[in-house]
């Protein structure tokens, strides 16, 4: 008996596995053309938002600030004595505008 059913449950299961490859293909897969995530989140409405962040949040606006106190804090706990000019250095070459 367990022959019997094991035959018709792999019958089932192609059966829904056919079914679920046609529902695929006759999905309708356009996408809008302002979308948030069109273009990996590149697109104009995207620019938009992280240049309203950037210039108007505080994370946004003391970004070299918080940068500078997380390095700091990285140095101490490993151990290495940083000089105001490196950390300066450091900060211009990563927060260029570009």
């Amino acid at each position: 008996m367990a022959i019997t059913l094991d035959h018709e449950i792999n019958g089932l299961l192609a059966t829904l596995e056919t079914q679920i490859v046609d529902s695929i293909y006759k999905l309708d897969l356009k996408r809008p053309k302002k979308s948030m995530t069109r273009k990996g989140m590149l697109n104009i409405d995207m620019i938009k938002i992280l240049s309203e962040l950037e210039d108007h949040t505080l994370l946004g606006v003391n970004r070299e600030k918080y940068f500078a106190l997380l390095m700091n804090q990285a140095y101490a706990y490993k151990g290495v004595d940083l000089e105001g000019e490196d950390l300066d250095n450091i900060i211009n070459n990563i927060f260029v505008k570009e």
